[in-house]
């Protein structure tokens, strides 16, 4: 029997095993070239506005209008409660950036060392619709210069040298809340789970006394966005359910040949796409 020279590289021709690192995709080598794409989109984005985008713009701007409106009225009312206040700090360090630049790692890696495509880019288009979130909510709050509720007249004063709005932890929650709920979108468990907790962190901005309504909405409703964006301009449309890629593997087909010329024959040997 005699088999031809194999066009595949080893690498890609022989599986690797169970539990090792999957090879880096594409999404990890232009993971800078993506970010600076998604940024150069997401500020330009006010460009792009077309005359049916009013129908959810205006109310979003009115929404935010009376919100900022009432924003000190709102902070006066919800008291100084030393117990709320603790539980609603503790609450929101899940929002910190330790913890979902974290998480959002720690899927990466998990979904590398088990081959689970699905997994790695949960963790790598969560990581990155973070920094996203972190560059424009600094932005923001650099330009704003919000006063925090915490400041001695509470008002809530614009450029003043605060850095109350939008809600970094906010942005942050809700930035890979909506990339999770995404990838998972056929497990209805997972994107009640991602937005209810993301829910929960904001709120606790608002009850700890660290942020105005305003902030908050505000903050979540971008961090939304992005997320949402991040997902939809890099998701991998060809990863399965199961976590893998569609191409993942490569299986070996025989196939029988004669070449009349030579009056050899023989089987040759191939390694072919086989969807899991």
């Amino acid at each position: 029997m005699e088999v031809p020279a194999n066009p595949v590289s080893e690498r890609e021709a022989i599986p690797a095993a169970a539990g090792s690192p999957a090879p880096a995709t594409s999404l990890e080598r232009n993971f800078f070239r993506n970010l600076l794409a998604d940024q150069k989109a997401i500020w330009t984005s006010p460009f792009r506005l077309q005359s049916r985008d009013l129908k959810w713009l205006v109310p979003a701007a009115g929404a935010t209008a009376a919100l900022i409106a009432t924003d000190r009225k709102n902070a006066a009312e919800d008291g100084d409660e030393g117990n709320q206040i603790a539980v609603s700090r503790g609450i929101s360090e899940a929002g910190a950036a330790y913890s979902t630049f974290g998480l959002a790692g720690g899927l990466y890696l998990a979904g590398r060392w088990s081959r689970n495509d699905r997994l790695r880019e949960t963790g790598l288009l969560g990581f990155q619709a973070l920094l996203n979130a972190s560059v424009v909510g600094g932005v923001l709050k650099v330009a704003t210069r919000r006063q925090r509720p915490s400041a001695e007249d509470r008002e809530g004063a614009f450029f003043e040298g605060g850095t109350s709005f939008p809600s970094g932890h906010s942005m942050g929650a809700w930035s890979l809340a909506a990339v999770v709920a995404n990838e998972y979108r056929d497990r209805k468990i997972v994107p009640i789970a991602a937005y209810g907790i993301a829910s929960l962190i904001s709120l606790s901005r608002f009850t700890g006394g660290n942020h105005f309504a305003s902030d908050v909405v505000v903050g979540s409703a971008f961090g939304y966005l992005i997320g949402r964006y991040v997902y939809r301009a890099h998701h991998d449309g060809s990863i399965e359910n199961n976590g893998r890629a569609k191409d993942a593997w490569l299986r070996p087909a025989l196939a029988p040949w004669c070449d009349p010329g030579s009056r050899a024959c023989g089987v040759s040997l191939a390694w072919r796409p086989s969807l899991r």
